[in-house]
């Protein structure tokens, strides 16, 4: 057996017909204990295993309620573990919440991105590794920290990209100056805002827009 067929067994329901010829296969051999089909042992037999398979059916559909997606019986635990529904939370959705307690990993920001329509990849960005530092070469302040996460923006992939920044006019004043751009950069700020919500604080976020 290899592991991809025990892993296959692993969420694998036995059926009535299957505990009941296990059960059968597990009484004592001899002519006291016959396994004929409609015998009074074996109809008894044929009723434990209904229990049992009842019991298995609860089992294996409780899978589904250790996932957010998948819940359904547990759904007002859920709400209630997560403090939902909460007007003030930023996350509203049962699913969002859980994404947005498990922490700063690449995967769990791409996963809470995208449930509020954004498209991003995230890296690490590791500036010094064993091996790669030069005495003399450092300047303080240079470079980027250890603790950095740069995210890129896929626009052309995020739904929720409505468009460059707005700028409000203020009499007196311009929205640029001499040898400034008169365009303004695309609005990724609902994104900033959703993750700065979830990266630690001590993790340095570089935005690059793709």
């Amino acid at each position: 057996m290899d592991c991809s067929s025990a892993s296959a067994l692993v969420d694998r329901c036995p059926s009535l017909d299957e505990v009941h010829a296990s059960l059968l296969a597990s009484l004592p051999r001899g002519r006291a204990w016959p396994r004929t089909p409609g015998s009074v042992l074996w109809r008894f037999w044929r009723g434990v295993a209904d229990v049992f398979t009842q019991a298995n059916d609860r089992l294996c559909s409780w899978q589904a309620e250790f996932f957010c997606r998948t819940a359904d019986e547990s759904l007002d635990d859920w709400w209630i573990d997560y403090g939902l529904p909460d007007g003030c939370d930023p996350f509203p959705d049962l699913c969002s919440k859980v994404v947005g307690s498990t922490g700063g990993r690449c995967v769990d920001l791409q996963a809470l991105a995208a449930r509020a329509g954004w498209s991003i990849s995230c890296v690490r960005d590791q500036t010094v590794g064993a091996g790669c530092f030069q005495a003399g070469c450092s300047s303080a302040g240079n470079g980027v920290p250890m603790a950095t996460i740069v995210i890129a923006i896929s626009l052309s992939a995020s739904p929720a990209y409505g468009g460059a920044m707005q700028v409000p006019f203020l009499a007196g004043n311009s929205a640029w100056g001499a040898g400034q751009p008169l365009g303004c950069g695309p609005d990724v700020g609902p994104l900033i805002c959703l993750l700065s919500r979830v990266i630690p604080a001590h993790v340095a976020t570089v935005y690059e827009v793709v």
